[in-house]
């Protein structure tokens, strides 16, 4: 799959969309918006799982998140503590980080 010329393909339909967008704003009401800090990993999650790879040989493997609740937690518990500490100016930061810890727990299945 290191092959030069190859390309991705994300496959996410408007229904899986809105069933995602659906379950987050249920998920919100219920934990008072606490959940929400969960809501970053899982969307990007989301399209990641959702995206295929294709090389120049025309051999497709599909890339696959491996996120837990826990291993977000230990994130998530970090981040919101340096953001209250830096009075919010570490949010910004912390939505490019959630987006590395996703690629970085990302693999590519053949």
């Amino acid at each position: 799959m290191a092959t030069i010329g190859g390309r991705i393909e994300a496959n996410i339909t408007v229904g899986s969309i809105f069933v995602h967008c659906l379950a987050w704003i249920i998920i919100s009401i219920i934990t008072f918006g606490i959940g929400l800090m969960f809501f970053p990993y899982s969307f990007a999650k989301l399209v990641i799982n959702r995206c295929y790879i294709w090389n120049a040989e025309g051999q497709r493997g599909r890339l696959q998140c491996n996120l837990n609740v826990f291993s977000q937690l230990g994130h998530i518990l970090l981040w919101t503590l340096l953001t209250v500490i830096t009075f919010g100016l570490a949010f910004p930061f912390y939505l490019y980080r959630v987006w590395n810890f996703v690629l970085n727990n990302t693999k590519i299945v053949v």
